[in-house]
């Protein structure tokens, strides 16, 4: 199945939905990261992605549209700082 398509299916279905970092529940978002790979590779780099997005929203404290897939991929060069600002 298109990984994309799955990835779908998965946050409609909530399975997307993981404890945030820094709640003891590490072990577990790594066991669903794995399960995600076992299925398929590319889909777990893209639910990774997503994942980690929502951490950050969390972390900045900004709410997250429920209904969106999110990825984030980001470095920061030595002379640009990145920022994250949250929609209004």
């Amino acid at each position: 199945m298109n990984p994309v398509v799955r990835l779908r299916q998965l946050h409609q279905g909530g399975r997307l939905d993981l404890p945030l970092p820094g709640k003891s529940e590490t072990a577990s978002r790594h066991r669903r990261l794995l399960d995600f790979g076992r299925e398929d590779l590319s889909l777990a780099r893209l639910a990774e992605a997503h994942i980690d997005a929502l951490a950050i929203l969390a972390e900045a404290d900004c709410a997250a549209d429920p209904t969106a897939l999110y990825g984030v991929w980001a470095s920061e060069a030595p002379d640009h700082c990145l920022r994250l600002k949250c929609a209004a």
